[in-house]
C-alpha cells in the first residue's frame, strides 16, 4: 500500500463515523465535506483529533516504511454551495461556489499561520469545540482574489 493510500485508510472509518465524506483527492490533498448542521463543526474538529492521534499512534510505522509521516493542514469554511454535474468526455460531481473559493484560500492561509486548523467563523458559528481544543480569533482577513474580508480563527491544542 502506498504513502497517501495508507493515509487514507486510516483516516477512512472516522471520517465515516463523523458524518462526512471525500469529495475530491486534489494531489496530497483531501477535500472533506459535511452537510452543514450546528453540530458539522464539531464533527469535523473531533475528527481532526482522531486523525491527530493516529497519526502519532503510526509515525512510526510510516517512517519506517516511507521514510516520512503524514502531515495535516485543515481549512473550515461553511455556507452554500451549488452542485452540479460538469464536463462532456469526463463528467464529474462537482461543488462550485465563493464558499469553495474561500475555503481554498483559507487553506493557504494556514501556512503563513503556521497551524493545524485555521477556520473562518462561519464554519465555528454555534460550535462548541470539543474538550482538548481552543480557539484564538485572528479577526477579518483579506483573503487572496476576495474584496472583502473574512473573520478567522486558529484552532489548536489547548
Amino acid at each position: 500500500m502506498g504513502f497517501i493510500d495508507r493515509w487514507i485508510h486510516a483516516l477512512s472509518e472516522p471520517l465515516r463515523a463523523s458524518g462526512g465524506q471525500i469529495y475530491r483527492y486534489i494531489g496530497d490533498e483531501i477535500i472533506l465535506t459535511w452537510p452543514h448542521t450546528p453540530r458539522s463543526a464539531e464533527r469535523a474538529l473531533a475528527l481532526v483529533q482522531d486523525l491527530t492521534a493516529r497519526l502519532a499512534a503510526e509515525a512510526e510505522a510510516f517512517h519506517q516504511q516511507f521514510g516520512q509521516a503524514p502531515q495535516m493542514r485543515v481549512a473550515m469554511h461553511a455556507g452554500p454551495v451549488v452542485t452540479g454535474e460538469v464536463g462532456d468526455i469526463k463528467r464529474e460531481i462537482t461543488y462550485l461556489g465563493d464558499t469553495v473559493n474561500t475555503a481554498a484560500r483559507i487553506a493557504g492561509e494556514c501556512r503563513q499561520h503556521q497551524t493545524l486548523v485555521l477556520a473562518s467563523a462561519d464554519s465555528l458559528h454555534g460550535a462548541a469545540l470539543p474538550t482538548g481544543l481552543s480557539r484564538q480569533d485572528l479577526g477579518p482577513v483579506t483573503l487572496r482574489g476576495r474584496s472583502e474580508p473574512v473573520t478567522l480563527a486558529l484552532v489548536r491544542a489547548a
